[in-house]
Parts: C-alpha cells; sequence; structure tokens
C-alpha cells in the first residue's frame, strides 16, 4: 500500500487497520484537532505527580512549564 507521507505517523500509531477505519470516518471532511484535550490530559499528569510527590520544580522541567504555571495548575483556587 503507498501511504501518503502526511499519514504515515497515523498509521504508525495506531496500525493500518484502526488508520483505514479513521480514514473512512473522516473521509472527504477537515478533520482539526484542538489542543485543549491534550492540554487538559498534560494538566491531570502534572496533578497526579504532584499528589504523587515531585515538586514544582521537578514538574516545570519535565513538562516544560514555568514553576508558577506548574503552582496554578496544581493549585487553581490560589492567586500567585
Amino acid at each position: 500500500m503507498n501511504i501518503p507521507e502526511d499519514l504515515k505517523p497515523l498509521f504508525g500509531i495506531v496500525g493500518q487497520e484502526k488508520a483505514l477505519e479513521v480514514i473512512r470516518v473522516y473521509e472527504g471532511t477537515n478533520v482539526y484537532f484542538s489542543k485543549t484535550l491534550l492540554r487538559q490530559h498534560a494538566h491531570e499528569k502534572i496533578k497526579n505527580a504532584y499528589r504523587d510527590g515531585l515538586s514544582y520544580k521537578e514538574l516545570a522541567e519535565k513538562y516544560g512549564y514555568s514553576e508558577s504555571y506548574v503552582r496554578r495548575i496544581c493549585n487553581p483556587q490560589k492567586i500567585d
């Protein structure tokens, strides 16, 4: 099968059968993936890691955020 370059990552991640299933579902449409879902997922991972004992500094380094941003994620009710 001749897979277009822009679809190779999809095939690599989910495999041929699932990739073809996704293509069938979205065939003929434009698909946009908002960053919101990925951001929410990252924030949940950060909150869980903080509860597990990682520091703001460790989390900031791991996820590429500032310490103050990590603090706001972990404690949204507090104001810096």
